[in-house]
């Protein structure tokens, strides 16, 4: 779990999670989501899959996160989607 960005000011906060690439997790590994989650309430207020996330916030996301996404692209098989 990371956070990417502020919204709303500070408001909103961009939250990002994801499943490290690992032997433990071979079939999901590198698969993330992105959730905004309001700060004054402390409660998830929209989910986004990860293709959503990039769409929306490419332009911030991390190198590596780009390259999980370009990964899961390449073997959709690999997390089921």
């Amino acid at each position: 779990m990371a956070g990417l960005s502020w919204e709303e000011g500070s408001k909103e906060v961009v939250l990002i999670a994801e499943v490290s690439r690992s032997p433990e997790c071979p079939r999901d590994g590198g698969y993330f989501e992105g959730f905004v989650m309001s700060v004054p309430e402390g409660r998830i207020t929209a989910h986004y899959t990860m293709v959503e996330t990039v769409k929306r916030w490419r332009k911030i996301l991390s190198r590596h996160l780009l390259e999980d996404r370009a990964l899961v692209k390449e073997n959709p098989h690999k997390n089921g989607k």
